[in-house]
């Protein structure tokens, strides 16, 4: 997981990324989040970002859901604390 992506999204502040920039947070283009990887087309999306209230908010309000339900402590915690049992006891 990216640290400043993932930070961005956790406080709706919508991101615009690269493909690398995204990989292995199981973000989609246009739902959480905005991918472009040509100078061109990451300023386009920027622009439309920027223009379109509508975009920005779904963004938003899309990239804060997904942390939540992947990423949190909460959610987290469980999955670390099943590998550490998997390696300590040979499973």
């Amino acid at each position: 997981m990216k640290g400043k992506i993932g930070l961005a999204l956790s406080n709706g502040l919508p991101v615009v990324t690269t493909t690398i920039g995204a990989e292995g947070m199981g973000c989609q283009h246009g739902r959480e989040l905005l991918i472009a990887d040509d100078p061109a087309a990451f300023a386009l999306a920027i622009r439309n970002l920027y223009l379109d209230e509508g975009l920005w908010h779904r963004l938003s309000e899309a990239g804060i859901a997904h942390i939540t339900a992947n990423f949190t402590p909460e959610v987290i915690a469980p999955i670390l604390m099943d590998s550490v049992k998997r390696i300590a006891y040979g499973l």
